[in-house]
């Protein structure tokens, strides 16, 4: 599986279809099932045959990236303070913290159910063990 985005320029290592040259500096217009779509080419190319020339983003992702996005579209925040998850309105996203998107009521319903359903098992094979 290859880490190429959309964005990336991408060398051509082989071309085994004789369509871009060995050697030619190509950008990925999008990426999947393995194969890599080139800005200015129809149908999709082997992955393997390229090879990450410069990325589009060249620095690493902030820590909390994935958490940051959820919160810019409006999800919760918790913040862990000493092992208790508090919320938070403003976070602060300090490299040294940890953050979380907080479940939705759905999801704490899930939860909920999940750990009646494990009590409840655990109560039927005590009862079981009993007969």
């Amino acid at each position: 599986m290859n880490e190429f985005k959309e964005g990336d320029i991408l060398r051509r290592l082989a071309d085994p279809a004789n369509m871009i040259p060995v050697g030619t500096l190509c950008e990925v217009e999008s990426v999947d099932f393995g194969l890599v779509f080139i800005t200015g080419f129809h149908g999709g190319f082997i992955a393997s045959n390229f090879e990450l020339e410069s990325p589009k983003y060249p620095n690493p992702p902030h820590k909390h990236a994935d958490v940051i996005i959820e919160w810019a579209k409006g999800a919760d925040i918790l913040f862990d303070i000493g092992g208790s998850w508090i919320k938070t309105d403003n976070p602060k996203w300090q490299v040294i913290a940890n953050y979380k998107v907080a479940p939705t009521l759905s999801e704490l319903a899930d939860i909920k159910t999940q750990a009646k359903i494990a009590k409840l098992e655990a109560k039927l094979a005590k009862l079981r063990s009993e007969l």
